[in-house]
């Protein structure tokens, strides 16, 4: 994937939710991806219009280099996971959203959405020529989350107690 240009978007097309916490958590990653070298690209908000269980698939951030694609899913707020749902709260702590979908799983149904649209483009051989890749970003927090829990994956989270600094080394261990 070599020649690659930069894609900088403006912050202000980070969008905002009811709450703000998707605004400051997308933009805090936001910010830390601006250190990435100048021959990656860095896409915001990416939307699939297929999707195999929704109307359609987000990716916060997709990150481009000669190292693959990786699609991220960026979560603000506090965040815990008990007896198998997920609770999303205000990083004041006033509760959000509980569901049983978390982000390991936002993010994988996008992995899938993407792969499913490049084959139904004609385009498998790019997906299987390339390293493709997917991780959780949590800015905000170190989510309470089970140790013995099969839903998730610690090595593809990101979380509060190594962002923004170990940023890159995330992304080089997801490839």
């Amino acid at each position: 994937m070599t020649g690659v240009q930069t894609c900088a978007l403006p912050i202000s097309s980070c969008p905002v939710s009811s709450d703000n916490r998707a605004l400051g958590a997308e933009i805090a990653v936001w910010h830390a991806l601006r250190s990435l070298p100048e021959d990656w690209t860095v896409l915001h908000s990416l939307w699939i219009a297929k999707h195999l269980r929704k109307p359609h698939a987000e990716a916060d951030f997709v990150v481009i280099s000669d190292y693959g694609v990786l699609l991220l899913e960026v979560k603000g707020g506090k965040i815990e996971r008990h007896e198998g749902v997920w609770r999303f709260f205000t990083t004041a702590g006033h509760l959000v959203q509980e569901k049983t979908e978390g982000p390991f799983d936002q993010v994988r149904g996008v992995y899938y959405a993407v792969r499913n649209h490049l084959v139904d483009c004609g385009l498998e051989d790019f997906f299987y020529a390339y390293t493709f890749g997917y991780g959780v970003v949590t800015p905000e927090c170190v989510p309470k989350l089970p140790q013995s829990d099969a839903a998730i994956a610690p090595e593809l989270l990101l979380s509060l107690d190594r962002f923004p600094l170990k940023i890159r080394t995330f992304l080089d261990d997801l490839y």
